[in-house]
């Protein structure tokens, strides 16, 4: 008895400590989603654990855990940073997401039940619902789930391994698009057609309305970086090197 007490104890103690993990993890996800660092910036143990009161073992794990997931980088003497954002790593991001996400509503518009036509509308609805808090995380981890559902509706157990692979970097690159993106009736252009092609059985519709998709938040995403790059190679900062100030980064009073 107890052995077994102990072991319950052991348990509880894991379950403890995993869903700290998790919680850290998902904090700092939503920090940098809500642009409280910047693309490029250094994320410091101990600053974001005196900002979330957990401690720097816990911060440690959960940004290790980013690291594998590609939303923060771990560099030589620097440390672990926000992912820098070029237009070369988000066409990369956005050409493998299409090309999981293809497979993802052809499937899903032929094997799709009528307990998942309605799961799948619900889904869309919150993700318009979810404009009203104008908090980029919440509403692009609306997005994120809206097409992580479509995947599980595809039964197709490789794709759903790989797309969980690139959701923390699909979700970064989301947040990056800019506030115009975040309107209800831009999520709902960007969508409904494909949401009700999957639920009328028709992959072809499906398909089509998901690269127009692509090709709206992908175009506009890869101009914006180029026209920030562009702008950084005119100007320099007062150390002399090239400065790019995001504009989806948070403000101070004294900006």
């Amino acid at each position: 008895m107890k052995e077994d007490r102990k072991w319950d104890d052991m348990c509880a103690l894991n379950v403890t400590r995993e869903t700290l993990h998790l919680k850290c993890k998902e904090a700092i996800t939503t920090l940098i989603l809500n642009g409280e660092f910047s693309p490029g910036e250094r994320l410091v143990e101990a600053r974001l654990g005196e900002m979330l009161g957990l401690s720097r073992t816990t911060v440690r794990s959960a940004l290790q855990q980013l690291v594998q997931e590609g939303l923060v980088l771990q560099e030589s003497f620097r440390g672990v940073i926000v992912r820098p954002i070029t237009a070369e790593s988000a066409h990369e991001t956005a050409t493998l997401r299409e090309a999981l996400e293809v497979l993802a509503v052809r499937r899903a518009a032929l094997k799709i039940t009528d307990q998942e036509i309605g799961e799948l509308r619900g889904r869309f609805n919150d993700l318009l619902e979810s404009t009203a808090t104008r908090d980029a995380a919440v509403i692009f981890r609306n997005d994120v789930a809206l097409h992580k559902l479509i995947v599980r509706i595809a039964k197709h157990g490789l794709l759903s391994t790989h797309y969980a692979m690139i959701e923390s970097q699909v979700l970064f690159y989301m947040a990056h698009v800019g506030a115009g993106f975040m309107e209800r009736e831009a999520l709902s252009r960007q969508h409904k057609s494909m949401v009700e092609a999957i639920c009328d059985h028709d992959p072809e519709e499906a398909e089509r309305a998901l690269h127009l998709h692509f090709e709206e938040g992908t175009g506009f995403l890869i101009h914006l970086l180029e026209k920030m790059n562009l702008r950084s190679r005119k100007a320099a900062s007062q150390d002399g090197e090239d400065e790019i100030v995001w504009p989806w980064a948070k403000r101070t009073d004294a900006d």
